[in-house]
């Protein structure tokens, strides 16, 4: 028996097989599955592409499943034995061939049903990508039979000719044979009054001593008194039956003889659709076994991963309350030790990863919640007693014989899964030798899923980070059947003998039989799992305190997106308020100067002057006044603070309680607390100016080239532009003139002028003449805020 055997032996492989059968439609994929047959083509995936392919499948039975279609492969017939006998040139009944016509036709149904599903379901259409029955093979079959099954007389009219001829002489007989029976001559001879075959021809029991002349005898009862005589007259009509029927045998084993012809170059391909259709049938197997084990479709990839959440063994599903169990083997961690006490389940555990492996390579839905398990080309189990009785080993010498073989095939890509390793010969040697051999598998990059009760081999998980550790639950001495990961489990010997009510006496001196060494090793390997324990309590509080501070980021995250989503939306609310109001305020503006040229009253215009100012003044922009000097603010002599009643710096002089002395351009005034805004330090102080008449700011600015400040933004609108698009240049200097006029007198000291691209020659000319008119203090292009080179802004006088 080889790795491979064993492995599958030790794993209950046959029983997981005989659990798919009875979910196939055909007996054939049954034997397929189970060995008798295997023929349809290998029954294991090769690789993880072709394990994920057949999962592909299975998924799209799955959806088929779910939109109600029943994919016709229950009905195809197996006729591979009827085949085989015309592969071989053989001769097939009558039955025979309406079988095999019914087996062809089923698989070509399947193969038309699938083409016209191709769209929806690929998969399973690219299963007969290959199969193509001849035409002329399955119109040939379907033609040359009846419903009855007999061959049908509209294919073949020779063969319904001589069926024709046979019948009108049948009924020939049957008129002669009543015309004898009524005569006289005949009946008074007869022995009884009725009519039998005899070697195929019809007689008449006649007395012995009938007159000879009256026809041919052909036998006689035992006694002699009754002889069986075949009348003259019906002589032609019974020899030209014969001669019909004759031909008709000849014509009818003519006729199969040409089928065998026909359907013999094709069977093959026939013998390629049955296959394919085992092949889905399997397929729709599992997807059936998915849906009853409520099984998942897992991830399989080449990394040596197995990731299973909540699996179940599949051979316990229908038989017991299942305990779920998580498991995982990664490249950090390559190595699994399960320990605990005996019947807590750790070799159904070890079992459970290995059964999915094989799984895998089978195309069965893993029972779990979720299911990553990646391929493994080889899969080795030493599970139970390798004793031989043929071979005069021991069970120690089986397993040690068996690791020689599997240390000379593991590698990356093997799954290994030993059941109680080191067992069976001495404890200390035992667990060295259990050691050495896991560190050797783990060197040569195998994957690992160890069972042990040595305390050695516990204390290596423990401090060997390849290595996950999970114990296997108890609860008040007994077993759960659930694994606690990240934990070492006690053998529980002594407790199970309690358990078992062996005597008192002979536990505690098994007790004290324990040397002092396997007594220190257990207490550290005891306080070691607690501390670890301790720490993973540690770490799921750390995870929780995580969490919840997670959370409170993303609330406060998602508070300050939502104000600025509101300062965003006030923002766009006061823009457009403040449009509105312009719009208004230009408007009333406008009116008020249509007003003023049509009214000749210079007290009304007077009136409606002071109107335009006070609008004006409505669209001037207000100072920011500062803020007021907070209360627990202290003041120092040397500071600069704002006078609020002249709306300028100054400078503190002194202070006596609430009444501050401010020096301003060199007057010092004396005011409250209240009445100063808020103080900036020296080292921030701007230099101190008393705001000055405009007379004298408009003369110093005359008396001195200095630079002037670049003007305040200003919003463009429709009010403000002046669309010279479609004028020439000569025409445009008169609309800008009357343009100016009128935005002075609405008190507008920044207008724009759209002239657009064009060629330039009008841009060109209007920039030109802006250079020289007197209503002119500034101009330049727009920028792109402002609509960019198509524009021009002009700050007028």
């Amino acid at each position: 028996m080889d790795l491979i055997q064993r492995a599958q032996q030790a794993l209950d492989w046959r029983d997981l097989l005989e659990l798919i059968v009875p979910y196939c439609s055909l007996d054939a994929t049954g034997d397929w599955v189970l060995g008798t047959d295997d023929e349809p083509g290998t029954l294991l995936a090769t690789s993880a592409e072709e394990a994920n392919s057949r999962y592909a499948l299975t998924v799209e039975f799955l959806s088929s499943l779910a939109d109600g279609e029943n994919v016709p492969i229950s009905g195809v017939l197996d006729c591979r034995a009827l085949l085989r006998i015309v592969e071989q040139g053989g001769h097939l009944e009558l039955h025979q061939w309406t079988r095999l016509r019914d087996g062809i036709l089923s698989v070509q149904d399947l193969r038309r049903w699938l083409n016209s599903h191709s769209e929806r379901y690929p998969l399973m259409a690219s299963e007969f990508r290959q199969v193509r029955i001849d035409p002329i093979v399955v119109d040939t079959l379907a033609q040359s039979f009846d419903e009855a099954g007999q061959l049908s007389e509209n294919y073949y009219p020779a063969l319904g000719r001589l069926r024709q001829k046979m019948s009108q002489i049948r009924s020939a007989i049957d008129a002669e044979v009543r015309r004898l029976l009524q005569d006289d001559s005949v009946g008074r001879h007869l022995q009884e009054n009725y009519v039998t075959e005899r070697n195929g021809r019809m007689v008449f029991p006649m007395k012995n001593s009938y007159p000879k002349r009256i026809g041919i005898a052909h036998a006689s009862s035992r006694s002699g008194e009754t002889i069986f005589v075949e009348p003259i007259s019906l002589l032609p009509l019974s020899n030209s039956l014969q001669e019909t029927e004759f031909a008709m045998e000849q014509e009818v084993r003519a006729i199969l003889r040409r089928l065998v012809l026909i359907v013999r170059p094709h069977v093959s391909t026939i013998l390629q659709g049955f296959y394919a259709t085992v092949r889905l049938d399997l397929r729709r197997a599992m997807a059936v076994l998915s849906i009853h084990w409520r099984a998942q479709i897992p991830d399989v990839q080449s990394e040596g991963v197995v990731e299973l959440t909540a699996m179940r063994h599949p051979l316990l599903i229908d038989k017991v309350a299942v305990v779920p169990n998580d498991f995982q083997l990664t490249a950090e961690q390559p190595a699994i030790i399960f320990s605990g006490p005996n019947a807590g389940g750790k070799t159904i555990a070890l079992k459970s990863i290995g059964i999915a492996a094989w799984m895998v390579r089978l195309g069965v839905p893993i029972p779990a919640k979720r299911a990553r398990v990646d391929f493994f080309t080889s899969i080795i189990a030493d599970v139970g007693d390798a004793q031989t009785v043929q071979e005069g080993l021991s069970s120690f010498s089986a397993h040690l014989l068996m690791m020689n073989e599997v240390l000379s095939v593991a590698d990356a890509h093997t799954l290994v899964l030993l059941d109680e390793i080191g067992m069976g010969t001495d404890p200390a040697q035992g667990a060295a030798l259990a050691q050495a051999i896991v560190e050797q598998l783990l060197v040569q990059g195998s994957k690992l899923v160890v069972t042990t009760h040595f305390t050695r081999l516990k204390a290596f998980a423990a401090t060997d980070q390849r290595c996950a550790m999970a114990a296997m639950h108890i609860v008040n001495g007994h077993p759960t059947h659930r694994l606690i990961w990240g934990e070492i489990g006690e053998s529980e010997a002594l407790s199970l003998a309690t358990r078992m009510h062996l005597p008192d006496d002979l536990i505690e001196r098994a007790r004290g039989l324990l040397n002092q060494g396997e007594r220190q090793l257990s207490v550290l390997v005891e306080q070691l799992e607690d501390q670890r324990r301790i720490l993973a309590q540690q770490n799921q509080t750390l995870q929780r305190e995580l969490a919840v501070v997670q959370q409170e980021k993303n609330t406060l995250s998602m508070n300050n997106q939502a104000w600025e989503n509101r300062k965003q939306q006030l923002e766009e609310a006061a823009q457009q308020s403040m449009r509105l109001e312009i719009q208004q305020i230009e408007r009333r503006a406008n009116d008020l100067l249509k007003e003023i040229r049509q009214s000749g009253s210079l007290k009304q215009a007077a009136r409606h002057a002071t109107e335009i100012k006070n609008l004006k003044q409505e669209l001037q922009p207000q100072p920011a006044r500062p803020d007021p000097i907070p209360e627990d603010a202290v003041l120092k002599v040397g500071d600069t603070v704002h006078v609020m009643v002249m709306d300028c710096s100054g400078v503190i002089e002194s202070i006596n309680g609430r009444k501050v002395e401010v020096s301003v351009n060199g007057l010092t005034m004396r005011l409250n607390r209240a009445e100063l805004g808020q103080m900036r330090r020296n080292a921030d102080a701007i230099p101190t100016r008393a705001p000055r008449p405009q007379s004298m700011q408009r003369k110093r600015s005359k008396s001195r080239n200095t630079r002037r400040q670049a003007p305040a933004p200003v919003l463009r609108v429709s009010q403000n532009t002046c669309d010279l698009r479609g004028c020439r240049v000569e025409e445009a200097f008169d609309r800008l003139e009357g343009y100016f006029d009128q935005q002075i007198l609405n008190g507008r000291r920044t207008v724009f002028i759209l002239h657009g691209h064009g060629t330039g020659a009008l841009r060109t000319g209007v920039r030109d003449w802006l250079n020289g008119c007197h209503y002119v203090q500034d101009w330049r292009p727009a920028n792109d805020d402002e609509g960019g080179d198509a524009f021009t802004r002009v700050d007028l006088k």
